[in-house]
């Protein structure tokens, strides 16, 4: 899965479609494990660098949403102590 399609989802999809990357890479390891052979030897490594593309995708996202969140605290303090001072002049 290439960049420019990871970015297009959301966190929901994202932690789903890590799941199934996840259990496909894990059917593959289990194949190698027990003596047989992989179609393809790239796979396991593609697959390898999809999660580590979705894994940083999803921590962009939480990132973001928890640096949005603290602004938003922020602001809310700043208009409280604003009025606080307000309150103190009358």
């Amino acid at each position: 899965m290439k960049k420019r399609e990871i970015s297009a989802l959301g966190e929901l999809e994202l932690n789903e479609h890590l799941s199934e990357v996840q259990k496909e890479l894990m059917k593959l390891s289990v194949q190698l494990a027990s003596g047989g052979s992989i179609k393809s030897p790239g796979t396991i490594r593609k697959l390898k660098k999809t999660i580590a593309r979705i894994n940083t995708r999803i921590t962009s996202v939480k990132r973001t949403k928890d640096n949005a969140e603290s602004k938003l605290k922020i602001k809310k303090q700043n208009k409280k102590m604003i009025k606080e001072k307000r309150s103190k002049k009358q």
